[in-house]
């Protein structure tokens, strides 16, 4: 029985399998912070150009004639 918990215990300190997945997570958090801090610092300067877009999107998925802004 011991030299079975050696065994397992030998095995698993030399895996590496899941620490690629982990460098992937903390990769695509890290992606994922640098784009909402990018849309909280330019979004208040960008908001009309956004709502201006939102409202083409909405009106062309509706079937409803394209405002001007378009």
């Amino acid at each position: 029985m011991l030299d079975a918990v050696r065994h397992l215990r030998r095995r698993l300190r030399h895996d590496e399998r899941g620490a690629g997945l982990v460098e992937y997570c903390l990769l695509v958090a890290l992606i994922a912070l640098v784009c909402i801090g990018a849309l909280a610092f330019y979004g208040s300067s960008n908001s009309g150009g956004l709502n201006r877009s939102s409202s083409c999107i909405r009106a062309a998925h509706d079937g409803e004639p394209l405002p001007d802004s378009c």
